[in-house]
């Protein structure tokens, strides 16, 4: 009877996890990438802006004072502003799924094994530590 109950229980915890989506660890892993491709594609969008401040022509003009303006350099600023602008956008969708994934991962329910430490007091021996086997089940309410 035992061999059967535990045999069935078994059989549940495989099924359940195996039919799960994503675990704890995968959401966290795929939030990192996203919050990292967010991050790069922010610096990137930043930096071109930057570019096109240093090259815009009446930046020049108050700064240096030469009346150096030339055709060339105000379409690049212009596309530099457009790029960065763009890049700037573009990465916001990646922080809004990266924090989206961080929030899956919290309540991902979770049913596993684990070695449980167990503490026990023993007369005339002290505290004496041991594992043993245990099934996790994570339930977010």
């Amino acid at each position: 009877m035992k061999k059967i109950f535990f045999s069935s229980i078994l059989l549940i915890i495989s099924a359940v996890s195996s039919f799960s989506q994503l675990t704890e660890t995968e959401y966290l892993k795929k939030a990192k990438r996203q919050s990292t491709t967010g991050g790069i594609i922010l610096g990137t969008g930043c930096a071109s802006v930057l570019i096109g401040f240093i090259l815009n022509p009446q930046l020049g003009v108050s700064i240096g004072g030469n009346n150096n303006t030339s055709a060339d350099k105000v379409k690049a600023s212009g596309t530099f502003y457009t790029i960065g602008a763009c890049m700037g956008l573009a990465s916001i969708p990646f922080f809004i799924l990266s924090g989206s994934n961080k929030r899956k991962a919290r309540g991902t329910t979770a049913i596993g094994f684990k070695m449980q430490d167990i503490k026990k007091i023993r007369t005339g021996e002290g505290i004496s530590s041991f594992q043993l086997p245990a099934i996790s089940l994570k339930i977010s309410l």
